[in-house]
């Protein structure tokens, strides 16, 4: 999934007014937290968002791990808004889903925190 496939379908699915630049630099915020506490980057590696990203990359987490990135997009979307019981909602689901990553990459990898999703 690409920057740019999870901001359209973010938007597809729940109509927003945050500004793109906004939700772009939440994922490029949580693609390097995936980095780091998943694949074992270091913080020293990530570099801050410069906002000059023509949304083509494509991030981490690959299908159909993926949807953890419009979950989280769609949860922080509904918090802006006020909605918190949708973002309750939303943030359960995305948590759940990157946790099931997690789990992936740490049984298939070897890489990441084992605590990072006890149940």
């Amino acid at each position: 999934m690409t920057i740019n496939s999870c901001l359209t379908l973010v938007d597809a699915m729940a109509p927003n007014r945050v500004e793109r630049s906004v939700k772009r630099r939440w994922l490029e915020e949580l693609d390097a937290q995936v980095r780091v506490e998943l694949w074992g980057e270091t913080p020293d590696e990530q570099t801050e968002p410069a906002g000059a990203e023509d949304g083509t990359r494509v991030l981490s987490a690959p299908y159909p791990f993926d949807r953890l990135y419009w979950l989280y997009l769609a949860s922080l979307v509904d918090y802006i808004n006020g909605d918190t019981a949708r973002y309750e909602n939303g943030a359960m689901l995305f948590n759940a889903a990157y946790c099931h990553y997690a789990k992936y990459v740490i049984r298939n990898r070897g890489r990441g925190d084992r605590d990072e999703c006890d149940e």
